[in-house]
């Protein structure tokens, strides 16, 4: 007999569904003499066990892609930004220090002291940012659907960069 010295609380449910189960007897020893592979020690149950090995009923999982419709008729019917405000200001406030610094790239061979006067923090208005935001969302999304349709044609299911550059030549940008 195994002993354990903290044994598992047993889970009581209060769902009067959940048959309980009589106590299990003591099975009766085998003719040979060996043990068999069902133990019937008093074990704990194995935490990681499947669900129905545990006797809950199994979670069905989808068909793969499936979530991914499902997301994708969900922002279709969507008319919020996808972009998170805060992230595209600051992918913003980047793009705009780099074209600042290399407006100014002259200066690079001028002291220090004339630098901090020239380059001066851009700021935008928060209509100015909602339009950006509005409009580089939507070139984006044509961008995709295009990029879609190149790989459709291409009789793949998966978009690739290949289908990217092919649609940016098509645009000629």
């Amino acid at each position: 007999m195994v002993r354990i010295k903290n044994p598992p609380a047993k889970v009581v449910s209060t769902d009067p569904q959940v048959r309980k189960d009589p106590p299990m007897a003591k099975a009766p020893p085998s003719s040979s003499g060996k043990k068999t592979s069902n133990n019937t020690s008093n074990s704990p149950p194995n935490v990681n066990a499947a669900p129905a090995a545990q006797g809950l009923p199994r979670k069905r999982r989808a068909a793969p892609g499936a979530l991914a419709l499902r997301e994708v008729r969900k922002y279709q019917r969507s008319t919020e930004l996808l972009f998170r405000k805060g992230i595209f200001l600051r992918m913003v406030r980047d793009v705009a220090q780099e074209a600042n610094m290399v407006g100014s790239s002259f200066l690079f061979c001028l002291p220090s002291l004339f630098k901090s006067d020239h380059i001066q923090e851009v700021r935008f208005s928060k209509s100015s940012l909602a339009a950006m935001q509005e409009a580089t969302e939507a070139y984006l999304v044509g961008m995709l659907e295009d990029t879609n349709l190149c790989a459709v044609h291409a009789k793949r299911v998966t978009i690739m960069p290949r289908d990217m550059d092919l649609c940016r030549r098509l645009r000629q940008y």
